[in-house]
């Protein structure tokens, strides 16, 4: 009776592929009864249809190599020519510095981004900070993503409009022919590759320009006249003592190329949904991985280039180096292939960003993107529009700097630093909460925006505790308390109305347990269960579901610490149970420490920075 109650179809629930063999089925059927010549001849036939149908929308998956040089190939791009640039703008020693913490950065935010997504059980960077934040948060990153994406696809042509033409023997001065060589060879090379449907198809490619960079940094690296120029200069001793420790008025610009350069959190969720073994051990060896390959690379394009050239360093470095030479020759065809296969990567991302955005139903919100472009007109459609959108600002713009900086400080500093920080912090809400009342207690009203519990009278407490100290007030505010404590309540309301939804909406058979709302506040870690026990199904293939929904159940089923030498290779992405009866397990069960809760607000706080700063030094400067 409950399971009537529950379901008022009485009926349960079934899995995708079940829907299509039985669509398939009858499909065969009524073509038998119209006609006995397409009676099958083998029952085969059969089989190999519904197949057929099945793996129309199933995404095609990468393997570790291939997620590996993926987001290789997505975090460098064009940001690798504008490392010297960058340094030029921060100066030697904080630009180097610069480029390796954001490396580590970056390798710590991709991870913890998976991570906090498994936690409030979705599968996408947008509907993260949508189950942390509502609609608002969802347009944030996705208008963002979209930023992002559209800055690195205009970049990578003028790029191509820099760099071609001069292997061309163009005219430095005949604009319409360079113009006309970047529209030529962006059609015929950029436009097919970007038409592709899932991203574990760029895999050759991206490959292929992991092996491309590193030889371009190499002949950068040595063929660029560096001794000539530091002898010129004094000599390396005298070339740091000359320069400005810090110069706030353009670190930011360098802050800004070099957020661009290693910014790829906007790619996260896809990557590692892509791996054909999404693991969360997997995942970190991807990320670490790429991480060094990146910071190894770009640091010596950017110390290198820098050094060669030093004050003259501009935004595409190769346009510094000699025309005539064999290896600027070299280098300059290098370029121009790593940005043709760079370009359909970033385009894939904003595809995605406009997919979820303007696409109405499920599979869209949820960002399946080979179900929603499994129709062909639908991804000719979106890859034109998003092709054409890049292509008419890179016909007028020229600096590829200006372009790089104001992109990173714009969606770079919120995709790579305020996103991960502020999911973290309403993610893990209800913890930051108890730890900031455990702290400060129980203050007075001077305590703007102290979290009270619920049903706590304030004025109550205030007669309480009439004498809090100078001190905590002091530092109540200079840490931002009512800020942070104002995210966390957010968080804490959102997800516990994420859940809520997620309940109401598949409740069903196949479906992992979701856990209710009160374990979220009381800090018991989410579990998500495998296969539900035949004992817990009544008859008719319903599913005894009243336990599940009790807040105070306890009944756990399959949780990975019945195999500890499994937790780390538990499966990462989110399967949803109308796709796969595969079942995910929460891995990261360990409660997050106060140095992890001050690091997502340090990130907060450095994308917030380095957006107000990074921007006003552009205006400033032009």
């Amino acid at each position: 009776m409950e399971a009537t109650r529950l379901d008022p179809f009485n009926k349960p629930n079934r899995s995708i592929e079940h829907l299509i063999d039985i669509d398939v089925t009858m499909t065969v059927q009524s073509a038998v009864e119209r006609s006995p010549f397409l009676r099958p001849s083998n029952p085969r036939l059969i089989k190999k249809a519904q197949q057929s149908q099945i793996t129309k929308t199933q995404e095609r998956k990468s393997s570790l190599l291939g997620a590996y040089t993926n987001l290789c190939n997505v975090t460098m791009g064009a940001g690798i020519v504008g490392m010297p640039y960058a340094i030029k703008e921060a100066g030697l020693v904080p630009g180097t510095v610069m480029i390796i913490i954001c490396a580590f950065l970056t390798d710590y935010s991709l991870r913890q981004l998976i991570s906090v997504g498994k936690v409030a059980d979705v599968n996408s960077y947008e509907t993260l900070m949508e189950a942390s934040f509502g609609r608002p948060g969802f347009i944030f990153l996705s208008v963002n993503m979209f930023l992002l994406s559209l800055g690195s696809m205009i970049a990578y042509l003028i790029i191509i409009k820099d760099t071609l033409p001069v292997l061309l023997q163009v005219a430095p001065d005949d604009e319409d022919t360079k113009r006309m060589i970047m529209f030529i060879s962006s059609l015929f090379i950029i436009l097919p590759l970007s038409m592709q449907r899932d991203i574990s198809d760029l895999e050759k490619t991206s490959k292929f320009n992991v092996i491309l960079n590193t030889i371009m940094v190499s002949l950068v690296a040595g063929f660029s006249p560096i001794k000539e120029s530091v002898s010129a200069s004094g000599g390396i001793m005298q070339l740091l003592s000359d320069e400005k420790i810090l110069d706030i008025s353009t670190f930011f610009i360098g802050f800004g190329v070099c957020s661009f350069a290693f910014v790829c959190q906007d790619s996260s969720f896809i990557i590692a949904g892509s791996m054909s073994k999404p693991t969360k051990f997997r995942w970190k060896k991807v990320t670490q991985g790429a991480m060094l390959t990146c910071v190894i690379l770009e640091l010596t394009m950017g110390v290198s280039g820098y050094l060669a050239y030093q004050k003259n360093a501009v935004g595409n470095i190769l346009n510094n180096m000699n025309t005539h030479h064999w290896s600027g020759v070299a280098s300059r065809s290098i370029l121009c292939a790593t940005m043709f296969f760079a370009y359909p990567i970033n385009l894939y991302i904003g595809r995605h960003a406009c997919m979820v955005l303007f696409f109405k139903g499920v599979s869209a919100h949820e960002g399946d993107d080979a179900r929603v472009l499994a129709r062909r007109d639908r991804r000719i459609i979106l890859t034109l529009v998003l092709y054409i959108s890049s292509l008419l600002p890179a016909i007028f713009l020229e600096k590829t700097g200006n372009v790089l900086a104001a992109t990173g400080a714009i969606g770079g500093s919120s995709l790579a630093y305020i996103g991960p920080g502020a999911s973290f912090l309403a993610v893990w809400g209800h913890l930051f909460l108890d730890l900031v009342r455990s702290r400060w207690h129980d203050p007075s009203r001077r305590c703007y925006g102290f979290p009270r519990k619920d049903g706590q009278q304030n004025e109550t407490a205030i007669e309480a505790n009439e004498e809090t100290s100078i001190g905590d007030v002091f530092f109540w505010f200079a840490l931002g308390m009512p800020i942070w404590c104002s995210v966390a309540r957010i968080g804490e309301k959102q997800l516990a109305a994420h859940f809520e939804r997620e309940m109401l909406i598949s409740p069903g058979i196949i479906k992992p347990r979701r856990v209710s709302v009160n374990p979220i506040r009381t800090g018991t870690p989410m579990v998500h269960t495998q296969l539900i026990p035949p004992s817990k199904l009544i008859p008719g293939g319903s599913l005894e579901t009243s336990s599940l929904l009790d807040p105070n159940s306890a009944t756990i089923y399959g949780s990975s610490q019945d195999n500890p030498q499994d937790k780390e290779m538990q499966p990462m992405d989110r399967i949803d149970s109308f796709t796969s009866v595969e079942v995910k397990i929460e891995m990261d069960k360990t409660v997050p420490t106060i140095m992890e809760f001050w690091v997502a607000i340090g990130y907060i706080i450095l994308g917030l920075v380095a957006m107000i700063f990074g921007l006003g030094s552009i205006i400033v400067q032009h």
